[in-house]
């Protein structure tokens, strides 16, 4: 009997081997990743400047088609994807009353950034003049566009409004959209950034959108090569073959379900830094994904990424594709998990 895994929304850097057990085959059909596609991901990567910290750590999440199939229903089956790729999950519920922020009735939400420099763009579905009325209520303070929270300690022995302080500490509404920023954040960095400085533009990122595809919810990270990949136990995990010294940008992601009782369906896409090191991966990842442990769930990967499919995608990213089932609506974040786990197969 499959053990119930518990996932936690962190915006954080990612760490993780790749799934195992796939076997070689065409291009998933979410995703060729070959050229531009004019998916959901795309558009909101437009919405967001390439910067080392923007790209460091990407979450984006479609939230209108989500909301098509589940409802503004967050706590089961396919709804536990809504806002995972944002900053704003545990405010879902509370906000739109609180704040006049209402993420639930975005079109989609892009997140970019480490903690505490997360950039958050809502689009669509917002209405500037109540989150203005609702955040100065609340306390903060008009700055030019945006709207500034008190002084952290000020907001001591508040509730829920000590929180908004860290995670709606910048508020810029801008007609139907918002940008929201916690307090490091260049709010600058996203809205309306230069055309061809934005992270649709970054070479890596954008053949990694290209190459998930039409997706629900996406990670992208360029820091999967932590401290924690260095450690002898993680080193020993990696297949012969593997360099993942040369791995340069890592993403994943889960189709968009059309019912509430599909089976959910994840995508896994690497950038290498050349032809050699995709080939290994490539090469490495099939006996990964049938044969490798996971320690986010215990026992192989083949026991919960089943159907497997594995391809060379190539291009001047060097990237490498593997989709696979994931068991049911209530485990659809297992692939994201294993990015924030480290626990990617064939990746350590």
């Amino acid at each position: 009997m499959r053990k119930a895994i518990t996932v936690v929304t962190v915006l954080c850097v990612a760490a993780g081997p790749v799934l195992a057990g796939c076997s070689t085959g065409s291009a998933d059909s979410g995703g060729t990743g070959t050229g531009s596609r004019a998916t959901g991901l795309r558009q909101a990567l437009s919405r967001v400047a390439a910067t080392e910290d923007t790209r460091a750590w990407l979450g984006y999440d479609a939230i209108a088609e989500l909301t098509r199939v589940v409802g503004k229903r967050p706590g089961r089956g396919f709804g536990l994807l809504l806002l995972q790729g944002t900053d704003l999950r545990s405010d879902a519920v509370t906000a739109p009353t609180d704040t006049g922020i209402a993420p639930l009735d975005a079109d989609y939400g892009i997140a970019a950034g480490l903690q505490p420099h997360t950039v958050t763009v809502l689009a669509g579905g917002q209405q500037a003049d109540r989150i203005g009325t609702s955040l100065t209520t609340l306390g903060w303070a008009r700055n030019g566009d945006r709207y500034v929270a008190p002084d952290p300690a000020q907001l001591t022995n508040t509730g829920r409004k000590a929180g908004y302080g860290l995670t709606f500490a910048q508020v810029r509404p801008d007609g139907s959209d918002v940008v929201i920023g916690r307090s490091g954040t260049d709010l600058g960095t996203a809205g309306h950034p230069l055309p061809g400085r934005t992270l649709a533009d970054d070479r890596a990122t954008a053949a990694l959108a290209d190459c998930l595809g039409d997706v629900a919810v996406a990670n992208l990270t360029t820091r999967y090569r932590s401290a924690t990949t260095q450690q002898p136990a993680v080193q020993a995990r990696v297949p012969h073959g593997v360099q993942l010294d040369k791995l340069t940008e890592i993403a994943v992601g889960v189709r968009p379900p059309k019912s509430t009782s599909d089976t959910p369906r994840a995508v896994v896409c690497t950038a290498w830094a050349d032809r050699a090191a995709a080939d290994g991966y490539a090469a490495a990842v099939p006996g990964a994904l049938t044969d490798g442990k996971s320690f986010t769930v215990g026992g192989t990967y083949a026991q919960w990424l089943t159907h497997p499919q594995t391809t060379n995608v190539g291009g001047d990213a060097h990237v490498v594709q593997w989709t696979a089932d994931e068991p049911t609506a209530d485990e659809s974040r297992l692939v994201l998990q294993m990015l924030v786990n480290a626990d990617v197969p064939g990746l350590g």
